[in-house]
């Protein structure tokens, strides 16, 4: 079982903390016009701050159907 120090630093160290979900989601904005990769913004439960990352599979698969 992981301790709860090494799920932290894998959770938050070396990414952008972002103080809210509107800042956070106009950084995935910005990186989508710049890389052209999709990106998606969500709470993490350890610092209480939002993070970017990639879309889980089944957000894609979702986001492809409806608009494909």
């Amino acid at each position: 079982m992981a301790s709860k120090r090494r799920l932290r630093r894998k959770s938050c160290e070396g990414k952008i903390q972002f103080p809210d979900k509107d800042t956070a989601m106009k950084a995935c904005y910005s990186y989508k016009r710049k890389f052209g990769q999709f990106m998606t913004a969500y709470p993490c439960k350890f610092c209480n701050h939002f993070h970017i990352g990639h879309p889980t599979k089944q957000v894609r698969t979702a986001l492809f159907h409806k608009y494909g």
